[in-house]
């Protein structure tokens, strides 16, 4: 098992969720960084054992979130 790491603003977490239970992938989240360039952001590890199977998610779940920022 590999695992790795998405940064994401904290009102996408919900979109990423979503997309990451319905294609089966266990993950955790880590807390909200409070410092730095990444401030503001938090880190959802992700478990998986082929990233052919785990990029298309990621890029539906970023597609979604580029959306709903966009309105």
């Amino acid at each position: 098992m590999k695992n790795g790491a998405v940064i994401l603003d904290e009102w996408e977490l919900p979109i990423f969720e979503k997309h990451l239970k319905e294609a089966g992938f266990s993950y955790t989240v880590g807390p909200v960084i409070t410092w730095g360039p990444l401030k503001d952001t938090l880190t959802v590890k992700v478990d998986y054992e082929s990233v052919d199977d785990l990029q298309p998610v990621i890029e539906k779940a970023n597609k979604e979130a580029a959306l709903k920022r966009a309105h």
